[in-house]
């Protein structure tokens, strides 16, 4: 080949590369700016940039293998710290938001690899959804505040709902580390139960402000029993099927009614005893027995008197020595 052979090939080559130069010119003008891009050429901000590999940044000195992320359109991981880190100075916006465009997906999901825990947030069934193994699924800590907190505005629906798969597991445990109580809802025998370990303190608890409220009910409902805690003027309240084989009140061992109960001594010589006890009606019952044997002696009446506040037993004649006497007020 002699040299003007080579001078020809020289310049066709030339203009072959000047048109294609032309051509891709041609191109970038009439695309969109935010379309211009590849997967070899930088990424530019306030465009869309297209790739057919993940982008990936890395602080650290060997980049990890995200081979099987190829579907990911973006990668950050660090050696030392934070794989992305996002912030809002903005009210009502997030430093991180995350979005998904199908019913199945997850607006954010994280995983730690080691653990096998795993949660995510904003997916078809759960507003937040938490898995761990041997650890909490879900953790909530405060220094001033609630660890976790819970609404709801459903009809019917509870705030907060626990579960357990374990017979002898507990729907919900609480625990103060302070006094040592706790309780748990649905466990494997009782469907609330609470234990406290200081002096005076009530294991379960219940209280409400209004009049016409109840602290604490209970309901049998195969039975129909009924029972119920600082209702509607009654501290303790108890209903039951009308009878022979169920009880209203049903108590084991020794019972006392301090302000519905006494003891009186009638004096050598007399014949009756009163005794102060306020809030009596006329449907008032008073129930009376001797306590010491006196030959002839017995209980004539026992007379509740709303307008005075007493009660007074009579006997049928005086007793020849000081007699006890003792009397229970009902209604």
């Amino acid at each position: 080949m002699d040299g003007d052979e080579t001078k020809t090939l020289g310049r066709r080559a030339l203009l072959a590369a000047g048109a294609a130069g032309v051509a891709a010119a041609a191109a970038q003008a009439v695309a969109p700016a935010g379309v211009r891009g590849d997967s070899v050429n930088p990424v530019r901000l306030g465009h869309c940039n297209f790739a057919s590999f993940p982008t990936t940044v890395y602080n650290g000195s060997v980049c990890p293998d995200f081979s099987k992320s190829n579907d990911d359109a973006f990668a950050g991981a660090s050696q030392y710290g934070n794989g992305l880190r996002g912030m809002s100075q903005h009210a009502n916006r997030s430093g991180v938001y995350g979005e998904s465009g199908d019913t199945h997906g997850y607006g954010v999901y994280g995983i730690n690899v080691p653990s096998g825990a795993a949660g995510w947030l904003g997916s078809k069934d759960h507003g937040a959804y938490g898995y761990g193994k041997d650890a909490e699924g879900v953790h909530g800590e405060s220094v001033n505040n609630y660890g976790v907190m819970a609404t709801s505005g459903g009809e019917g629906k509870a705030g907060a709902l626990g579960t357990s798969s374990a017979a002898d597991g507990s729907g919900i445990e609480g625990r103060n580390s302070a006094s040592h109580t706790y309780g748990h809802l649905g466990g494997a025998e009782s469907g609330v139960y609470g234990t406290s370990p200081v002096a005076g303190a009530p294991a379960v608890a219940g209280e409400h402000p209004d009049p016409t409220g109840v602290a604490v009910s209970g309901t049998n409902t195969a039975l129909g029993s009924t029972g119920a805690l600082g209702s509607r003027g009654t501290a303790l309240w108890g209903r039951a099927p009308h009878d022979l084989d169920h009880f209203g009140i049903f108590v084991t061992g020794r019972a006392i009614f301090p302000t519905a109960q006494g003891l009186l001594t009638i004096a050598k010589g007399s014949r009756s005893v009163s005794a102060e006890r306020p809030a009596l009606t006329g449907d008032t019952l008073v129930l009376a027995t001797l306590q010491q044997n006196r030959a002839g002696v017995y209980i004539q009446a026992a007379v509740a008197d709303p307008a005075a506040g007493t009660v007074t037993i009579y006997l049928n004649k005086a007793v020849p020595a000081a007699t006890k006497v003792a009397y229970l007020v009902l209604g």
